[in-house]
Protein backbone atom coordinates (compact mmCIF):
# COMPACT_ATOMS: atom_id res chain seq x y z
CA UNK A 1 0.00 0.00 0.00
CA UNK A 2 2.78 2.94 0.82
CA UNK A 3 4.53 1.76 -2.94
CA UNK A 4 1.06 1.86 -4.30
CA UNK A 5 0.28 5.11 -2.67
CA UNK A 6 3.21 6.65 -1.69
CA UNK A 7 2.16 7.11 1.94
CA UNK A 8 3.94 5.37 4.98
CA UNK A 9 1.86 3.00 7.35
CA UNK A 10 1.41 3.85 10.54
CA UNK A 11 2.38 1.05 12.81
CA UNK A 12 2.23 1.44 16.77
CA UNK A 13 5.75 0.24 17.22
CA UNK A 14 8.82 -0.34 14.45
CA UNK A 15 11.03 -2.48 17.00
CA UNK A 16 9.55 -5.86 15.19
CA UNK A 17 10.86 -4.34 11.55
CA UNK A 18 14.38 -3.33 12.70
CA UNK A 19 15.90 -6.12 10.82
CA UNK A 20 13.33 -5.15 7.47
CA UNK A 21 14.60 -2.16 6.25
CA UNK A 22 12.77 -3.20 3.15
CA UNK A 23 9.69 -3.29 5.11
CA UNK A 24 10.92 -0.53 7.73
CA UNK A 25 11.30 2.43 5.09
CA UNK A 26 7.62 1.83 4.51
CA UNK A 27 6.61 2.58 8.04
CA UNK A 28 6.18 5.61 10.31
CA UNK A 29 5.09 5.55 14.01
CA UNK A 30 3.44 9.54 12.56
CA UNK A 31 -0.28 8.69 13.45
CA UNK A 32 -1.43 11.21 10.88
CA UNK A 33 -1.09 8.88 7.98
CA UNK A 34 -3.82 8.04 6.39
CA UNK A 35 -2.84 4.33 6.05
CA UNK A 36 -3.01 2.67 9.63
CA UNK A 37 -1.59 -1.10 10.26
CA UNK A 38 -1.99 -0.05 13.92
CA UNK A 39 -3.40 -3.16 16.50
CA UNK A 40 -7.19 -2.95 17.88
CA UNK A 41 -8.84 -4.99 20.37
CA UNK A 42 -12.11 -5.62 18.72
CA UNK A 43 -13.14 -8.37 16.20
CA UNK A 44 -15.27 -6.66 13.56
CA UNK A 45 -15.76 -2.97 13.22
CA UNK A 46 -12.44 -1.71 14.45
CA UNK A 47 -13.99 1.93 14.99
CA UNK A 48 -15.60 3.16 17.29
CA UNK A 49 -16.63 6.81 18.23
CA UNK A 50 -14.52 8.61 15.71
CA UNK A 51 -11.59 6.98 16.30
CA UNK A 52 -8.68 4.57 15.14
CA UNK A 53 -7.39 1.97 17.73
CA UNK A 54 -4.32 3.89 17.80
CA UNK A 55 -5.95 7.03 19.36
CA UNK A 56 -5.67 9.27 15.90
CA UNK A 57 -8.95 11.25 15.45
CA UNK A 58 -10.11 13.53 13.06
CA UNK A 59 -8.47 17.25 13.68
CA UNK A 60 -11.93 18.70 12.82
CA UNK A 61 -14.27 16.95 14.05
CA UNK A 62 -15.11 15.16 10.27
CA UNK A 63 -16.36 11.70 10.93
CA UNK A 64 -13.55 9.21 9.91
CA UNK A 65 -14.14 7.32 6.89
CA UNK A 66 -12.54 3.94 7.78
CA UNK A 67 -12.31 0.91 5.50
CA UNK A 68 -10.85 -1.75 7.64
CA UNK A 69 -8.84 -4.80 6.43
CA UNK A 70 -7.79 -7.82 8.62
CA UNK A 71 -6.22 -10.17 6.99
CA UNK A 72 -7.18 -14.19 8.47
CA UNK A 73 -5.96 -17.49 7.95
CA UNK A 74 -7.34 -19.75 10.21
CA UNK A 75 -10.96 -17.43 9.98
CA UNK A 76 -10.76 -18.68 6.09
CA UNK A 77 -9.93 -22.21 7.47
CA UNK A 78 -13.31 -22.45 9.52
CA UNK A 79 -15.58 -21.36 6.65
CA UNK A 80 -17.90 -24.50 6.14
CA UNK A 81 -17.83 -23.49 2.30
CA UNK A 82 -15.71 -21.72 0.15
CA UNK A 83 -15.77 -18.22 -0.05
CA UNK A 84 -14.29 -15.57 -2.26
CA UNK A 85 -10.64 -14.74 -0.80
CA UNK A 86 -12.16 -11.05 0.42
CA UNK A 87 -15.07 -11.14 2.70
CA UNK A 88 -16.72 -7.88 3.64
CA UNK A 89 -17.87 -8.64 7.67
CA UNK A 90 -19.17 -5.39 8.30
CA UNK A 91 -20.73 -1.66 7.20
CA UNK A 92 -16.66 -0.75 6.42
CA UNK A 93 -14.75 -4.24 7.64
CA UNK A 94 -13.22 -6.63 5.57
CA UNK A 95 -11.10 -9.90 5.63
CA UNK A 96 -8.60 -11.11 3.40
CA UNK A 97 -7.44 -14.42 2.95
CA UNK A 98 -3.80 -14.25 4.35
CA UNK A 99 -0.77 -16.92 5.11
CA UNK A 100 2.74 -16.58 6.56
CA UNK A 101 3.06 -19.98 5.25
CA UNK A 102 4.41 -20.87 1.77
CA UNK A 103 2.00 -23.68 -0.20
CA UNK A 104 3.86 -26.96 -0.97
CA UNK A 105 4.04 -26.07 -4.65
CA UNK A 106 6.18 -22.64 -3.28
CA UNK A 107 8.20 -24.73 -0.97
CA UNK A 108 8.80 -27.13 -4.25
CA UNK A 109 9.81 -24.23 -6.78
CA UNK A 110 11.76 -22.71 -4.11
CA UNK A 111 14.22 -25.80 -3.56
CA UNK A 112 14.05 -27.07 -7.41
CA UNK A 113 15.74 -23.16 -7.53
CA UNK A 114 18.29 -23.29 -5.01
CA UNK A 115 19.01 -26.78 -5.25
CA UNK A 116 19.71 -28.15 -1.49
CA UNK A 117 21.95 -31.40 -0.92
CA UNK A 118 19.15 -32.30 2.39
CA UNK A 119 15.97 -31.07 2.92
CA UNK A 120 14.22 -32.15 5.93
CA UNK A 121 10.89 -30.52 7.05
CA UNK A 122 9.91 -29.06 10.69
CA UNK A 123 6.46 -29.65 10.54
CA UNK A 124 4.29 -32.48 9.23
CA UNK A 125 1.35 -32.63 7.82
CA UNK A 126 -1.58 -34.98 9.48
CA UNK A 127 -1.59 -38.27 8.29
CA UNK A 128 1.92 -38.16 7.03
CA UNK A 129 5.12 -39.45 7.91
CA UNK A 130 8.46 -37.88 8.34
CA UNK A 131 9.93 -40.55 5.70
CA UNK A 132 6.88 -39.15 3.40
CA UNK A 133 7.35 -35.96 3.88
CA UNK A 134 11.28 -36.07 2.74
CA UNK A 135 10.63 -37.86 0.02
CA UNK A 136 8.57 -35.67 -1.54
CA UNK A 137 10.99 -32.79 -0.94
CA UNK A 138 14.00 -34.28 -2.13
CA UNK A 139 14.92 -32.47 -4.93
Amino acid sequence: LSEEFGVKVHVNKLDMFKNMPEILYHLTTNRNSQIHACRHHRDDEYLRGNRLPCGMMSTNGTPLRVISIKPSTMWFGERTKKTNVIVRTGESSYRACFSFHSSYSEVKDFLEYIRPVNVHPTVVPVGNTVEHVDEILTP
